[in-house]
C-alpha cells in the first residue's frame, strides 16, 4: 500500500512536469507569433491601410493564440482535477490513514504554518 502511494506521487510528478513542458512550448509560441508579426508590420514598407489591415490579420493571430493557450491550461487543470480525484479514490478512506491523529493538532499546526 505504501508503494502504491509513493508511486502515486512519482506518476503525478511526471505527469506535472510534462505538463509544465507542455506549457512552456504554447508560451514560447504564442510569445513567437506576437514579436513576428510585430517585426513583420513595422519593417513592412507599404501604405497605412495596408499597415493598419495587417495590425487587424495579426489581432486576430493573437487572439486565436491566446485562445489556444486558455484551451491547453483548461486542458491541464481538468486532468490535474482528474488525477486528485482518481488518487483520492486510490487512497480509499482517508479515516484510516488519520487514525490516531487529533483533528486538532492539525488545525492547529496548519494555522502556525500560515502565520
Amino acid at each position: 500500500m505504501l508503494f502504491d502511494i509513493f508511486e502515486a506521487r512519482r506518476l503525478e510528478r511526471e505527469r506535472q512536469a510534462r505538463r509544465e513542458a507542455i506549457g512552456n512550448v504554447a508560451a514560447g509560441v504564442a510569445i513567437g507569433a506576437v514579436v513576428g508579426a510585430a517585426l513583420g508590420i513595422l519593417f513592412a514598407p507599404q501604405s497605412g491601410a495596408e499597415t493598419r489591415a495587417d495590425i487587424a490579420e495579426a489581432s486576430k493571430e493573437v487572439l486565436e493564440s491566446a485562445k489556444e493557450t486558455v484551451k491547453n491550461a483548461a486542458e491541464v487543470a481538468k486532468d490535474k482535477l482528474r488525477d486528485v480525484c482518481q488518487y483520492t479514490c486510490d487512497i480509499g478512506n482517508l479515516d484510516d490513514i488519520f487514525e490516531g491523529i487529533d483533528e486538532d493538532d492539525l488545525i492547529t499546526d496548519s494555522c502556525e504554518e500560515e502565520a
